[in-house]
């Protein structure tokens, strides 16, 4: 089981696009690279802890 499978790199994908989308329209947050920093590590952590579960089944 490799990280760089298909279901893995859209759900990093996903979690990117939604996250920020999420804390601009419901907080209000300007964009900022303080912002797309945090929408990056958050992306990058949910995928490997769903890749973790996912290992484990």
């Amino acid at each position: 089981m490799q990280i760089l499978e298909k279901k893995y790199i859209i759900f990093f994908f996903v979690v990117f696009i939604v996250s920020p989308l999420i804390g601009m329209l419901l907080f209000e947050e300007e964009l900022n690279s303080v912002f797309v920093a945090r929408a990056l590590f958050t992306a990058s952590l949910s995928t490997l802890i769903f890749f973790f579960i996912n290992k484990r089944r």
